[in-house]
């Protein structure tokens, strides 16, 4: 239904304008790069990926964006979805109304799906905003309508990228996880302890998904000579117990 929707809406199709805050140096772009690089490599079957972090500040929401716009920029059809529903702070990004239809709407069965998904002012990218905050936002992602929306989307789709609460807040990445192929866990450098770390992939490892690695981010320059991500693929496409 949803790729017809698509092909029959064309260029009518209704669109969120994306607001360039900051622009990748061609360092940056490489790393990410990389980075979808090692995606494609993890597997055919890995489409649906939801990204979480840490903690708050970790900078998995940037990761969300701006890996999902190098796929597309590589030809890919992409599809972000906005699943923070208690913190969402993709708004800063995106320039659109408060009150647009989003993920929210559709769990609760206001709106059917072709009425939450949005072109994005990028060829190849798509987008599904928040919808209002829930009180309850794991009850929703743990609801049939949810995973029978992922898959939907598989079909048309290349890839499927999922921004997520937190894992050490919440459950709700975890749930989210669940319905997804893989999974991924941002960290920020020198912020959360190696204890910290270990203890979220280790929450993450219930989830029904494959563990693709840790992205470090805000890698101090001083440090490291350069500001930069690193990707951690040793797990890439395996479930670690780890």
């Amino acid at each position: 239904m949803l790729k017809r929707f698509l092909e029959r809406k064309g260029n009518d199709m209704q669109e969120i304008t994306l607001r360039e805050e900051h622009t990748l140096s061609p360092v940056m772009s490489e790393v990410y790069k990389r980075l979808r690089v090692n995606i494609e490599f993890s597997g055919d079957d890995n489409k649906i990926i939801c990204i979480t972090s840490c903690a708050a500040g970790d900078g998995k929401t940037s990761v969300s964006y701006y890996l999902s716009r190098v796929m597309a920029k590589n030809g890919k059809k992409v599809l972000l979805i906005d699943a923070d529903l208690r913190n969402s702070s993709m708004h800063h990004r995106m320039n659109f109304d408060k009150n647009t239809n989003g993920l929210s709407h559709y769990l609760v069965g206001k709106v059917d799906a072709q009425d939450v998904v949005y072109k994005t002012s990028y060829q190849g990218l798509y987008f599904i905003p928040t919808g209002v905050f829930s009180r309850h936002p794991s009850e929703l992602f743990s609801s049939q309508r949810f995973a029978a929306l992922l898959q939907s989307y598989r079909s048309v789709f290349d890839y499927i990228i999922i921004d997520t609460p937190p894992v050490g807040a919440v459950i709700d990445a975890v749930v989210i996880a669940n319905s997804c192929d893989a999974y991924m866990l941002v960290t920020a450098s020198g912020v959360n302890s190696r204890n910290a770390v270990k203890q979220a992939v280790e929450d993450m490892s219930v989830a029904k998904s494959n563990f693709l690695g840790v992205v470090l981010n805000k890698i101090d320059k001083s440090v490291s000579g350069y500001y930069s991500y690193n990707y951690s693929y040793g797990n890439t496409g395996k479930k670690s117990k780890e």
